[in-house]
């Protein structure tokens, strides 16, 4: 058999990075390391030929990233409310969603007792006599806090490559007059 729509068996370059190396037997192998690698949806056409009849196929791959994410800190007033997204620039850089994005699974541990995964996105907890409530797509909503300090939790961000974990600060204080 004999690969015939990509020239010949060998090295097919890709767009972002992407090398297909394509055998004489049809075999496929998909090399995604390199530094100028992007993720993404690809697809390529191929034919193989025997020198009787051919058959021409698409074929779709799909280069993954897992996320990166990163710490934040955070002040509020007592009694005030603060509201956000765990996953934008809060000083320290943005977290890096990934491909496919990644999302808030769950949040816990610090202040919140238990570990990371202690609390699904979307449900509500009383953090420093206030009511916490993160959501999947990163945004949180921290209502009404009457303690005064620094409080601490850890949210997972996961999509199918991966996950990572950070930590979130947030410091209640009294208002300034």
């Amino acid at each position: 058999d004999a690969v015939s729509s990509l020239a010949s068996a060998g090295k097919v370059p890709g767009s972002g990075g992407i090398t297909v190396t394509v055998g004489a037997d049809g075999s496929l192998t998909v090399d995604a390391t390199s530094t100028t690698a992007l993720t993404g949806d690809y697809t390529f056409t191929y034919t193989l030929d025997n020198g009787v009849a051919q058959s021409t196929a698409d074929v779709s791959i799909q280069v993954q990233a897992a996320p990166v994410a990163v710490d934040d800190e955070f002040n509020v007033d007592l009694d005030g409310t603060l509201s956000g997204n765990l996953t934008d620039d809060n000083g320290a850089g943005a977290d890096q969603l990934g491909h496919p994005a990644a999302e808030v699974v769950s949040f816990g541990g610090g202040d919140l007792s238990g570990n990371v995964d202690a609390h699904q996105a979307g449900e509500t907890v009383t953090l420093a006599g206030g009511e916490l409530t993160v959501n999947a797509d990163g945004t949180f909503t921290l209502e009404n806090p009457t303690d005064l300090g620094d409080f601490s939790f850890q949210y997972r961000l996961t999509n199918d490559a991966g996950s990572d974990v950070a930590s979130v600060t947030i410091q209640v204080r009294l208002s300034p007059t």
